[in-house]
């Protein structure tokens, strides 16, 4: 995967590469986010929806409900005001999700989390949004 990365033109000089398996910190955030969650909104997610092969919601995997919030907290515990996003104009779920729960925590808490913005690099412009590889 680091070389695909390189290969697309990130600069390890400028860019932090991130192995989450050995920091516990992103499983931990999950959790804790997962309880600021109603499950009504994380249904409503189209990776819950559409992603899950027709399979009947009665026998649907609960990994179809935590990856997203998975996806929230990797994009939130690097305290970035960007992520991986759309352009102008569209919209991508786990960004709407990830600015959600931000204003959730901010609110209930303190101001902890930015409400991360969409940031969509040139390796990504042909990407169609399903899980081939970008073109």
């Amino acid at each position: 995967m680091a070389l695909d990365w390189l290969a697309v033109g990130l600069d390890p000089e400028r860019s932090s590469f991130v192995i989450e398996s050995l920091i516990p910190e992103h499983a931990e955030l999950t959790v804790w986010l997962s309880w600021l969650l109603p499950l009504g909104m994380l249904e409503r997610n189209p990776d819950a929806e559409g992603g899950d092969g027709g399979v009947r919601p009665e026998v649907r995997a609960g990994a179809f409900f935590t990856y997203p919030v998975m996806q929230v907290a990797n994009i939130l515990i690097a305290q970035s005001p960007l992520g991986p996003g759309p352009r102008e104009g569209t919209s991508f779920p786990h960004i709407e999700l990830t600015r959600e729960v931000a204003r959730r925590f901010n609110r209930q808490f303190k101001e902890v989390f930015s409400r991360a913005g969409g940031l969509v690099g040139g390796a990504c412009r042909g990407w169609s949004g399903s899980t081939d590889r970008p073109r």
